[in-house]
């Protein structure tokens, strides 16, 4: 029996259909599983394709695997395998030991592809030596041959596609590249992504680069991080472009997910918030926002006001926590005073302001003073107050 003979059934696995179903969700090509379809898949004509064939269920196989290749042709149509002019109707990567789940990297290459033809196929099996007897199973099913087609021109859609996204938080993309000439899914294709965040918005994406599978499909992870920013100076946003296009890059398509998020305000509150007493003073200035916003590394400037009195705030500016949290210590001095003109009093008051606020959020907090000569307990008076 020759390695591409066929078998409905694979000793040492529960069933072909199993098996089927697992190859077909983990067959990788170029790293990305090869999924079957019930549509016929076209493949780019005329170009080199790099393909990494795996089979999971060969990992816990006792069998030596490879994979085969059927070769359907029309005209002067040629295929090279590793760069090599191959002639017949058929091909099969080097045998694996059992155990081995991939084939050995292979660049597959086509030429005198005709333009709207789909005459030129390949199908793919992968193969168990059984007892010194090739066993194979087709993939995708026998009737979806991959068709390699020319010209080359991709229609992207993205699933899901839903836009503006205003949510943080992880998202799976799938870009699923059709023919632009027939509707056919496309295999083999390159999709690249990139997201451009403004406004301070963290948002990412991976991989940067996929081909699509034998679905024509390839999978990206959006991982939205920041969309609350305070103080961005305009509407946190991001645009997340992914673009197909063929290997020389002249036939492409681009779709767009956009993202848009908040730009937060915060207030502030301080504690103690009673007017103080003191020489020495800690004060917690707190910031807040709604919705709910990283609030770190954020400014808090301090100013005060004084007559007949110093107050000096350290530090001057505080930056907040990662509670939104800043601590500023204040050193006061000349709080009481002594003068016979009773109504000249000391006065000093500290504002605490979030930096950048458009809002101009502050909160502010004073003190008590007093002129000692004003005391009336006070006995006997000061000499500064005129006493005899």
């Amino acid at each position: 029996m020759s390695r591409a003979s066929l078998s409905h059934h694979l000793p040492g696995h529960n069933s072909i259909r199993h098996l089927r179903q697992l190859l077909l969700l983990c067959l990788a090509v170029i790293g990305m599983g090869v999924v079957g379809s019930a549509r016929a898949i076209h493949l780019p004509g005329n170009q080199s394709l790099n393909l990494t064939l795996c089979d999971p269920a060969a990992a816990n196989s006792p069998y030596p695997h490879y994979f085969h290749f059927s070769i359907v042709r029309a005209g002067s149509f040629g295929i090279y395998f590793n760069n090599v002019l191959h002639t017949s109707n058929s091909y099969d990567t080097p045998v694996q030991a059992a155990g081995t789940q991939c084939a050995t990297p292979l660049t597959l290459r086509t030429s005198n592809v005709p333009s709207n033809s789909t005459a030129n196929k390949i199908l793919i099996s992968s193969c168990y030596v059984i007892n010194g007897v090739p066993t194979c199973t087709l993939l995708p099913p026998p009737s979806d041959y991959a068709s390699f087609v020319v010209p080359i021109i991709p229609t992207l859609t993205l699933s899901p596609s839903t836009s503006p996204i205003t949510q943080t938080g992880t998202r799976v993309i799938t870009a699923q590249v059709a023919s632009g000439t027939s509707g056919e899914r496309f295999g083999l294709i390159e999709v690249t992504a990139s997201c451009q965040a403004s406004n301070g918005a963290v948002v990412g994406v991976s991989p940067l680069s996929a081909m699509t599978d034998f679905a024509g499909e390839a999978k990206f992870t959006i991982n939205a991080q920041k969309l609350v920013v305070p103080l961005a100076g305009g509407t946190p946003a991001a645009t997340c472009t992914f673009t197909a296009r063929n290997l020389a890059g002249t036939n492409t398509s681009v779709k767009t997910i956009n993202y848009q998020g908040v730009n937060v305000d915060p207030t502030i509150v301080i504690s103690p918030s009673t007017n103080l007493t003191g020489k020495i003073s800690t004060i917690t200035a707190t910031l807040s926002s709604s919705p709910a916003a990283d609030l770190s590394g954020l400014y808090v400037d301090v100013t005060c006001t004084t007559q007949l009195a110093t107050v000096a705030p350290n530090p001057a500016a505080a930056i907040t926590n990662i509670n939104g949290v800043a601590t500023v210590t204040l050193n006061a001095s000349g709080l009481v005073n002594i003068n016979p003109t009773l109504a000249t009093v000391p006065t000093a008051n500290c504002a605490f302001k979030v930096r950048g606020s458009p809002g101009q959020h502050q909160a502010s907090i004073g003190y008590r003073t007093a002129n000692a000569c004003a005391i009336t307990t006070l006995l006997p008076k000061p000499a500064g107050c005129g006493n005899p």
